[in-house]
């Protein structure tokens, strides 16, 4: 999900069934928000929740109709999947959620218009404090050390 000029959120699902990609939208923004999505089954009876919904048919060779689009979101997908594919090489289901937090920090925080110490300097705040002890992150005790 991402707002007009605005941060992304990006969350794993267990499925892409009506019920949890609308417990999600429903989750995550705000009540009379316009929604822009493709024609994917999962969004049909957005009409009926407090928001305004508009489609755009890709079937139909519709990709852009007025200010309705998929576009930005379709691109961040993208990124993901080079993100995947060029830098981690493998994508643990387990850690998917981190995997989409970096993307998501990523485009975020990314601006050029943002200085890279101050962007540096935010990503060290959001860490502080955090832990992710080895067993957490691997399922196992087993201590490494490195000589």
């Amino acid at each position: 999900m991402r707002e007009r000029q605005g941060d992304v959120v990006a969350l794993p699902v267990a499925c892409s069934g009506a019920n949890m990609v609308q417990e999600q939208i429903h989750e995550h923004v705000v009540d009379g928000s316009t929604i822009y999505t493709d024609e994917h089954g999962a969004y049909k009876g957005l009409d009926d929740l407090p928001y305004q919904h508009e489609t755009v048919k890709h079937k139909a060779k519709e990709f852009v109709r007025g200010d309705v689009h998929t576009n930005s979101i379709e691109s961040i997908g993208a990124i993901l999947e080079r993100t995947a594919m060029g830098e981690h090489h493998h994508v643990s289901v387990n850690h998917l959620k981190r995997y989409l937090n970096d993307v998501c920090y990523r485009l975020n925080e990314g601006s050029v218009e943002v200085h890279v110490k101050d962007r540096v300097s935010a990503l060290c705040r959001m860490c502080a404090g955090v832990t992710l002890p080895r067993k957490k992150l691997t399922g196992s005790r087993r201590r490494i050390e490195l000589a």
